[in-house]
This record gives C-alpha cells, structure tokens and sequence, in this order.
C-alpha cells in the first residue's frame, strides 16, 4: 500500500488475496481515502465496482463490510482472454451523491493477465498501489512541492514511481523513489503461507522474508533498517518472527483493535523475537499500533534481549499464557500507552518465581535491564503478576524502572479469590518508582519491594487480601510518599516490612477500624525511622493529631528520638508514651495531662540534666546533674 499525496481519491488494498486461479473467485479487500489522505466513512453507502476492458465494461457490486472498508469478488471468468482489466469504484453515499476512485489519472488498478494461462493454474493477478500515468493522458502541471527526499515535484513522483514489486530489491527501490524505507506488507503476499482455497493462514514467512532484506545491521545504531506496515485487518502468524536481530527495525499498524495479529504458536516461543545475536545490542526496534492476540497458548507475544533505545506506542498484548512480554538485558527504552491483558499462568506449584507473566524483567546473566519508562500503561485481568521484576541473573540488578500513570486491575473485581495468588507487581530491583498510578483488587499483596531507593509516590490501593505493601529481603531507604490506600486483608498491616533495612514512609492509609498498621519494625526498632505525618493536621501553625483518642508510643533507637514543637497534645485525652528514655528532647510540648515518666534503674546510660524515675529506689524521681551526680528531687 503506497500512500499517495495530492492525487485525488484514492484506494488502498486491504490483506486479502491476489492471486486468481482457474474456475475460481477471490475476494478483495479494500478502503478508500479522500483527497485529503483521510479514510472514507463507507456506512450507508453503495459501492459499484466496474471492469473497465477497452469498450467493455463490466459491473459488479461490493459489499460493505465495516465503517471503512469493503470487499468484492473477482472470477476466472472475468479475466480469460482480456488484455488488461482497469478498475473503478463508485460510491454512493446516503444523500445520493456519487464520487469515483480513483480520481483523475494518476493512480492505475489493474487485473493483470498471466501470458500462457493454459499452462499455468493462476490466470491473472491484482496490481494495486502502483502509480503511473493512465495512456495518452497529459500530465498535470506540478503546483505544489511535497514533503519528500530532494523536494521532488508531485508529478516527478509519479513519472518516478514505477515500482516493480516483484523484485527482490523493492525497499532499496523504494528509498531511491519516496527517501524513505517502507514496505506494505501486502506486497510479500507472495511469500505467505496459503491452505489449499488459497486462502493465507500464515504471515510470518513474509514479514520474516522483509526483515531478511532490510539492510540494517546487527549491534549499532546505524543501518538503514525499514519500516513494515500493516494495515487494517486481522493477520494470521502462526511461525515465529525470529529473525529480528538487527537495528532500525519498525513495525507499525493502523492502531489497537484495527490492525490484528492473532497467532496459534504452542511451542512457548514468542511471536516477535528481538535478539542481537552478537556483541553488544541492537537498536531502534519500534512496536507501534497493532494488538496482539496469542489465544491463551504457550507464546510470548513479544521477546526483546539485548536491544535498546527500543519504542514500544499503542499496542495491546493479549492472551498470551506465556509471558506477554519478555525483557532480558534492555534498557533505555519507552512504553507508552501499552496494554496487557489476560496474559500470564500461575504455576502447578502456585509460586510466583515458577510462573508466567504479563511483564517479566530479568538482568540475564550478564548485564541487566534498566532505565525502562512506561507511562500511561494499562495491566488488568492478567493470570499472573503484572509486572515481575527478577534480578537473579548475576550481581548487576535491573534498575530505574519507572511507571507513570499506570493502572493494575485485579482479575475478578467481584471475587478476589478468583484472582491470581500472586503479587500485582514483584519489584526486585533497585532505584524504582511507581508515580501517580492505580492498583485494584488483588488476592495477594498489592507490591513486594526487594530492592535499595525504590519509591512509591502518589499512588492509590484499593482493597487487597494481603497486605498494600510489602517490603522484604535487603531493602533499604524505600520511600513511601503521598500514597493512598482502602482496604487491606483482615488481620494484616498496611505496610508490612520484615526488611533488614531503614526505610522512610509518609503517607496515609485507613482500612478496617481506621487503625494505623505500623508493625514496630517500621516504628523505629533497631535504629529504624519514621516520618510521621499521617492522622495529622495542620492548625494554627502547629501539628496536632486527630480523634478522639489519638494515642500513639514511640520505641526509641540507639541514636535517640527528637520532639520538637510539635504541640502534640490534641485532644485532653491524648498520651505520649516514651517507652525508652535515650537523649529525649521534649521541646515546647505542651500536653493538657501530665507527663509520665516510666520507672527505670539509675545507671550510666542516663544522660546528664535529666530527670528519671528510679525503679531500683521506691520508684523515686530523681534528677542526674551536668557532673553526673544522682540526687533526689522533693517535691514540696
């Protein structure tokens, strides 16, 4: 499919057949542009089609099969012992206007006869997309420059496009015509798999057939590459495509849901295949505008190893029970707008690490992956993890994997239970953030961090079984700011940490009976930190908690706590607890109950200038001076 500019209505051939065989029909696809490059709307409409040979004309009608495209039938009959067949289209839409495509002179389809046709089982072809001027026509004189290669003339264009694309050259043909290396792939219709009506089941020898020819090259970034594109339809693949192995490689569709690729692939390979097979990685592969539908079998819909600089734009992988995306050493590279459902299968064993899933990120035994960017992604109703992070692979852990405004969708909203027992998202991986995205209903817990500075920032959970968050392993300096979250498995904490780290939270969660779920590990045991700015509000320049009762006690660290003007008092029934006494500062606390003291042994751990009261004597209050002098205080 060539697009043409500034010639009038044009037609462009959907996939379909071409080939027409003795005492047999085909049916053709197609769709249809206005002068301005823009798709027809065909609803309502009358499309008569007619066989133009020399005086004779023929004239069938086609039938309208969607919003923007038809189909219509050829015969044998139509084609035995005629010269070449022109082809027209009138179009009738609800108003009873009439317009013809092509318009003018300057694009030609033909039903072409095949020389010694007695001999041979195919008796004609279609040429469609081919530019030329029709015979005896005068060309239009030039008014406007197009946008291509040398500010080429629209009329030097055409005189210029006598592609042949039957030639093993077309893309080099191609880049000396238009300055630009693309393909339609219904052009290597010839090198797909056909059952015996003729019909293609298989694409993949072609699009494999394509990128054999590309010219690019295997591990830099130069290489003249090409561009594939596909346009509306559903495209059977059901051979893998593995030989994409070199740089400046991009396959392009009309959009989700209007370009289909649908495969039956069992062996658990993947439908696309992204590998430099040598040193280094190759570069500048880009996915963009197709679904990708796997038939809930044993296939990857997209493997990418080695490769970066890679651009993956409005695609959707479904059903695959494989994982819906492999990444294995590939870093810098883009995801927007990527969808994943119904991808993924849990294990017989039931555990993650054993299980497919939507987006697997693995570092490989070598590098890893890293600085991967995923905005505005969409991950719902998949069978196993949406994302599933493992750095196993060698001491270089994946790293800077950030999704923005990204949502993760439960299976079942209606019955948690029927949801994968696994994790929305298993980050092991470091240096990590999730901004401003979504996570619903989920039989696990929400997120498992395993990793060092990874971040959760203005984020929202709603209503999981485990816990919201899960930080585990040697995590370290996680921090936790702005989020938000609802709901959370019964007898569990919103955040439970059994890390060996520090780790920073400040955020807000309520759930079953409003409680905070601090575990003490959280709360600052061993030297850990907290900030505490949840069930706080700001009033009169001062920090006060909220409710009734707001009592809340702090475990002191080795390294002392520090309360400073903080007017915690609250509400008159408020209490700090100090269940430690190691360099307190209590400065301008102002509490509406006295202060209570617990009683502790007088020994060289209490500071100087410090009050205590003294559990070895009567429980007395005693206060130990700047010289370390112990004296008991009366109270008179």
């Amino acid at each position: 499919m060539i697009k043409i500019f500034n010639t009038g209505n044009v037609v462009e051939q959907l996939p379909s057949e071409t080939i027409i065989k003795k005492n047999g029909q085909i049916t053709i696809r197609i769709q249809f542009r206005d002068k301005k490059g823009a798709l027809v709307n065909l609803n309502e409409s009358t499309i008569k089609v007619r066989f133009i040979n020399g005086n004779h004309i023929l004239e069938k009608q086609a039938k309208v099969e969607s919003d923007y495209s038809a189909n219509f039938l050829v015969n044998s009959n139509d084609i035995v012992g005629s010269d070449n067949i022109e082809i027209e289209f009138l179009i009738k839409d609800l108003k009873g206007d009439v317009d013809k495509f092509p318009s003018g002179n300057k694009q030609r389809i033909r039903i072409v006869p095949i020389l010694n046709s007695d001999e041979k089982e195919e008796v004609g072809y279609i040429d469609f997309g081919q530019l030329s001027l029709k015979d005896n026509s005068t060309p239009e004189e030039p008014t406007k420059k197009v946008n291509i290669q040398e500010n080429k003339t629209e009329n030097e264009l055409i005189i210029k496009s006598q592609v042949n694309y039957n030639s093993s050259q077309v893309i080099q043909e191609m880049q000396a015509i238009y300055g630009e290396r693309k393909v339609n792939i219904s052009w290597y219709a010839q090198y797909a798999i056909r059952d015996s009506s003729g019909k293609i089941i298989d694409w993949g020898p072609a699009i494999r057939k394509i990128v054999s020819e590309s010219d690019a090259t295997t591990n830099v970034s130069y290489g003249k590459g090409v561009k594939i594109l596909l346009g509306g339809g559903s495209y059977p693949v059901e051979t893998s495509i593995n030989n994409i192995n070199t740089s400046n490689l991009s396959i392009e569709g009309l959009g989700y849901g209007l370009t289909n690729i649908v495969t039956n692939i069992d062996d658990g390979s993947g439908l696309f295949k992204v590998e430099c097979l040598d040193t280094g990685h190759l570069n500048y592969f880009r996915l963009a505008d197709l679904t990708l539908s796997g038939n809930r079998k044993n296939a990857v819909g997209v493997y990418v190893k080695k490769a970066s600089v890679c651009t993956f734009s409005r695609i959707r992988i479904r059903d695959f029970a494989n994982h819906g995306m492999y990444l294995e050493e590939v870093y810098d590279s883009y995801f927007y707008g990527v969808m994943f459902t119904g991808n993924g299968k849990m294990s017989k064993d039931n555990n993650p690490a054993n299980s497919n899933h939507a987006l697997y990120i693995y570092n490989g035994p070598y590098d890893n992956s890293n600085r991967l960017i995923f905005i505005s992604c969409h991950f719902e109703a998949n069978y196993g993890s949406h994302v599933y992070s493992n750095s196993k692979g060698n001491s270089r852990r994946n790293s800077q994997l950030k999704f923005i405004g990204c949502k993760f969708h439960g299976l079942d909203p209606d019955n948690l239970a029927n949801c994968p027992n696994t994790p929305h998202v298993y980050l092991d991986a470091d240096l990590c953030s999730f901004e401003s995205s979504t996570f619903f209903q989920c039989n696990n817990d929400f997120i498992v961090v395993n990793g060092v500075r990874n971040k959760l920032i203005s984020s929202d959970f709603n209503n999981s079984i485990g816990h919201l968050i899960k930080i585990i392993g040697d995590s370290a300096y996680t921090t936790i700011i702005g989020c938000t979250g609802n709901h959370w498995g019964q007898d569990k904490k919103a955040i439970e940490d059994i890390s060996s780290g520090e780790n920073f939270l400040s955020s807000y969660f309520t759930g079953y009976a409003k409680k905070i779920a601090w575990g003490n590990k959280i709360i600052g045991e061993d030297g850990g930190r907290l900030a505490i700015w949840f069930n706080m509000y700001r009033s009169n320049l001062k920090y006060q908690l909220l409710g009734n009762s707001p009592s809340f006690s702090i475990t002191m660290g080795s390294d002392g706590f520090d309360v400073q003007g903080a007017a915690a008092s609250g509400e008159s029934n408020s209490v700090i607890a100090l269940n430690s006494l190691l360099s307190v500062n209590l400065n301008r606390i102002r509490a509406s109950k006295p202060v209570q003291l617990i009683p502790i042994p007088a020994n060289e751990a209490i500071p100087n200038n410090a009050f205590f009261v003294d559990s070895s004597d009567n429980n007395k209050l005693k206060f130990k001076d700047n010289a370390g002098v112990i004296r008991t205080v009366n109270l008179k």
